[in-house]
């Protein structure tokens, strides 16, 4: 009998300790990771030549992946064996439909950070090091060589029948510029004409910056405020940076000819630092009865449809809107007003980002 009662006791014993809450969790906190790495938002395009979606094509070069623990400090990842640092600078930028793996991560890895198009292969101490790095808007008006940058936050994946520690990480990467456009303009003469022919003469950009890094510190903001005297010295300022200004020939309009268009090769285009918002002031001249008179007009505020635009966004593209054509719009009596200040219309769209597939 008392054997019968200590076995009882065993059994008692046993059972317990496997119970359901006590049996151990399958904690993988503190195991290396794993992680399937994609970029979210480029698109593969046979030819560059083509426009792809709404907007102008920036071209992905090259890219770097770096991997960022919660304190910003950045780790390297291995191959699959383990046995050397896997490569995490592409000269030449991943196709967007190409899933890179990475393996024997540390834990304390939460997200990962591309930068593209630098050029080179960086070294940074660690995120902040990134996000310092600078660049000059002179350097960032070329679609197919704009710098840009991009962070996700590892996502755990569920259905990988591995050490059960895989994440992905599905990058998109926006420029640091925002991109204006100008397709060409179009003014509404009064029933009775202010003037007889308007000459368009030069396009000029105000109110910008010149500098920036990654994480979008800005420096060196040229403005000059705009005025029937100070509009002319502004249009004849030689140190303003050659980008910030287009000369403008043959784009003369009339009440019975009041439009004029560029070849989309031409567009009047500006990149800016997104942040505040820039203003464009356009060189005039105003003929009325064979006498020529010096006119300007300046950019108060833009609006798409009936909204506001408050700020400029990295990765967008604005463009002048009118009855459907990329316009610059006014009237000939915004000429007269005082203040010379006009309200533009604007359309916006995405920025599309391409991989270049090289044709043989």
């Amino acid at each position: 009998m008392k054997n019968f009662f200590m076995a009882l006791a065993m059994v008692a014993i046993v059972a317990t300790s496997c119970s359901k809450d006590d049996a151990p969790k399958n904690d993988t906190s503190a195991l290396q990771k794993s992680v399937k790495f994609s970029l979210a938002n480029v698109v593969s395009t046979r030819s560059f030549d083509a426009m792809v979606g709404d907007g102008a094509n920036i071209k992905l070069n090259d890219c770097q992946i770096f991997f960022v623990g919660g304190d910003g400090a950045l780790y390297t990842a291995k191959t699959i064996d383990g046995t050397s640092d896997a490569q995490q600078y592409f000269a030449t930028a991943p196709q967007s439909d190409t899933v890179l793996d990475f393996h024997f991560l540390p834990a304390a890895v939460q997200k990962v950070v591309v930068v593209g198009n630098y050029g080179s292969e960086l070294s940074p101490a660690n995120l902040n090091a990134i996000k310092a790095v600078a660049t000059e808007a002179s350097t960032q008006q070329d679609d197919e060589n704009l710098l840009v940058y991009g962070e996700a936050t590892l996502e755990p994946v569920s259905n990988v029948q591995d050490h059960g520690n895989t994440y992905e990480a599905k990058v998109s990467v926006l420029p640091l510029v925002s991109r204006i456009e100008i397709g060409g303009f179009v003014c509404e003469f009064s029933e009775t004409p202010l003037y007889d022919q308007v000459d368009i003469t030069m396009m000029a950009l105000n109110n910008y910056y010149t500098n920036a890094t990654i994480g979008g510190t800005r420096s060196n903001f040229l403005s000059t405020a705009i005025t029937s005297s100070s509009a002319y010295p502004f249009f004849n300022d030689t140190t303003a940076p050659a980008y910030s200004k287009d000369e403008i020939a043959n784009v003369s309009l009339t009440p019975t000819a009041n439009s004029a268009d560029f070849d989309t090769e031409a567009y009047l285009v500006y990149h800016t630092f997104t942040g505040d918002i820039p203003q464009l002031v356009v060189r005039i001249t105003g003929i009325k009865d064979g006498s020529a008179s010096p006119l300007y007009l300046a950019t108060s505020a833009f609006y798409d449809g009936a909204t506001k635009i408050e700020n400029f966004e990295a990765g967008k593209v604005y463009r002048m809107k009118f009855n459907g054509e990329n316009r610059f719009a006014f009237d000939d009596t915004d000429l007269n007003q005082p203040e010379k200040c006009v309200n533009v219309t604007i359309e916006t769209a995405d920025w599309v980002i391409v991989n270049v597939t090289p044709e043989f």
